[in-house]
């Protein structure tokens, strides 16, 4: 049987990536350029949570705690989304 650990331990991993995406998408949209932050949330909740959770359930029937893990792609997919924007400076040219 597999031990899980509690979900303390993974709360202070899940933040890193948490606060770097909110704040990030934040400040995009605060400077008007608001379709990069809808699209790098869709793709990650699509490509990144639902098809991980899809696939470790369908291939490895794990417990529910680490289909709770799942949520790790769908985040760093967001951050370097939202980075690869930021990076670009075209966020600075959107029109409100």
């Amino acid at each position: 049987m597999i031990r899980r650990p509690p979900r303390s331990t993974l709360f202070p991993y899940t933040t890193l990536f948490r606060s770097g995406t909110f704040s990030t998408a934040g400040g995009l949209r605060g400077a008007g350029d608001t379709v990069p932050p809808l699209v790098a949330s869709a793709v990650g909740v699509f490509g990144g949570r639902i098809l991980m959770a899809v696939f470790l359930y369908v291939v490895f029937h794990p417990p529910v705690f680490i289909i709770w893990c799942s949520m790790f792609p769908d985040l760093i997919l967001r951050t370097l989304i939202m980075a690869m924007r930021l990076k670009s400076g075209k966020w600075k040219k959107a029109r409100i």
